[in-house]
């Protein structure tokens, strides 16, 4: 870690097991990141409580992914097409990232992390910058800028794979995706087009609705809360949570934990996957708050 971050988070830098975690205190809101992964682990504006959800059983080494928060999941989304031998998600949630710039602002904090790539990332000769800034404020704002800077284009998937806490997942209700066109991954990969409104879960759910550019919002009458999850430049949304059975076969989530969260990921991932010729660059942005029902 750069000395110059260090000296601008003062004390604001703890170690959780073998990993550090920057602590943000800010008067719009409080929230933790861990340069593993350069995952979000909690955040929460004031007079809230916690947005995020963060599972009991996670691990927090190096080599391992943080189960709950925001993952990033780069640069393929779910297993290798390929090669199942590589990491679910692709390899940009297990990586240390480059810490670059923190910012204390009026309207919150900004911490600006980096990955380059490199024989740890598996870039299989593709050359990439990441730049990743999130602001922790009254809302939570996550900006993934990635430039080619090799000779030759590669194609890639990307998810902010965002765990939402609920009060319960069986009595919440998402809006936002009627009439979009989706994957069932829960029901043999077949697709499907939502009729409804309002997306009830009930059982196992792992939905991949393509070519939807607007946002989301999860209604949650447990906590008399809206959480609204927008994005730009992203065309690709997945709702998820496993159910008990999925849930009990992973080891850093188990059967109690599946009702407390949902999970609403922005994203360009299956045919929204993002082409990026030399020299070029893509970025997609999203933005979490939350507001009282």
């Amino acid at each position: 870690m750069s000395k110059g971050f260090i000296q601008d988070l003062g004390n604001d830098v703890e170690m959780h097991g073998s990993l550090p975690r920057l602590v943000v205190k800010h008067r719009t809101a409080s929230g933790e990141m861990f340069l593993h992964g350069s995952h979000i682990t909690s955040w929460c504006p004031t007079g809230c409580e916690e947005v995020l959800y963060l599972s009991p059983r996670s691990q927090f080494s190096p080599g391992a992914a943080i189960r709950g928060g925001v993952p990033i999941c780069f640069p393929w989304f779910g297993p290798h097409v390929q090669d199942a031998s590589l990491p679910t998600h692709g390899f940009a949630r297990t990586l240390p990232w480059e810490p670059v710039e923190h910012l204390s602002r009026e309207d919150g904090v900004t911490i600006h992390t980096r990955l380059r790539s490199n024989a740890n990332s598996e870039g299989r000769g593709n050359q990439f910058v990441i730049d990743y800034h999130v602001t922790f404020g009254p809302k939570l704002r996550m900006r993934f800028i990635i430039n080619n800077v090799g000779k030759q284009g590669f194609d890639f998937e990307l998810a902010l794979h965002a765990y939402l806490a609920v009060s319960d997942v069986r009595n919440i209700r998402v809006g936002g995706l009627e009439g979009v066109e989706y994957v069932d991954k829960a029901d043999g990969m077949r697709r499907k087009r939502q009729s409804e409104q309002w997306l009830n879960l009930e059982g196992e759910t792992d939905r991949v609705y393509m070519g939807v550019e607007s946002g989301c919002v999860v209604e949650d009458t447990g906590w008399a809360r809206r959480i609204l999850v927008e994005k730009s430049n992203s065309r690709s949304t997945v709702i998820w949570n496993p159910c008990e059975t999925k849930a009990e076969q992973l080891k850093d989530l188990g059967a109690e934990n599946w009702r407390g969260f949902v999970c609403v990921e922005p994203g360009n991932v299956g045919e929204n996957k993002v082409h990026l010729e030399p020299g070029g660059r893509h970025e997609m942005a999203a933005t979490i708050g939350v507001e009282g029902m």
